[in-house]
């Protein structure tokens, strides 16, 4: 797998690493950048992505594993975009206990069926969960629906940004209402 993915970290508190999908991290999660002054943001480069290391194409598997490794140096609150919550989903199946919670945003479900995660153990561990979607696609609303069924997660739509969801107005106060909440369960 060689060199590690690049990772900016900003703000101070309790550790959010946001993982982005098919477009880098700064754009993805630039609006989410404003939740620094109560939350440390760490924001993941996956491979492919500069400055992280080439890829040749997209992996969850090694997007999970990349994952692990820095989860393993500290458990955090985790949040995932589209392709990034495919990966995020495979690691926190294989190691829930270091994720203080897990948010996954529009995963791709032919994606997620490939990759198979083990959203069971993640439900088994009581992590809290959350699952949200723009509510501009009915077959990704069934999905996102089923996904947080089997995580037995909390379950939004946020429509106005179609699937930038992390863009609508009103996306970080609920996130953050979340993450509050997680940080309260797992005291």
């Amino acid at each position: 797998m060689g060199s590690s993915v690049a990772v900016r970290v900003i703000g101070t508190g309790p550790a959010v690493l946001f993982v982005h999908g098919d477009v880098a991290a700064g754009p993805t999660w630039k609006a989410q950048e404003a939740l620094a002054d109560r939350w440390r943001l760490i924001l993941v480069t996956r491979r492919g992505f500069r400055p992280s290391p080439p890829a040749d194409g997209q992996d969850f598997a090694v997007d999970a594993a990349d994952l692990e490794k820095l989860l393993r140096r500290e458990p955090a609150h985790c949040v995932g975009f589209g392709y990034g919550a495919v990966g995020l989903a495979v690691a926190a199946g294989l190691s829930p206990k270091l994720f203080r919670s897990l948010t996954l945003i529009e995963p791709p479900p032919t994606d997620m069926s490939e990759a198979k995660p083990d959203l069971a153990a993640v439900a088994a561990a009581g992590v809290p969960s959350l699952v949200l979607s723009g509510d501009h696609d009915p077959a990704l609303e069934a999905a996102c629906d089923a996904v947080a069924e089997r995580l037995g997660a909390q379950r939004d739509r946020l429509p106005g940004a179609e699937h930038a969801v992390q863009r609508t107005p009103g996306f970080n106060r609920r996130l953050e209402r979340f993450l509050f909440g997680a940080e309260t369960t797992r005291s």
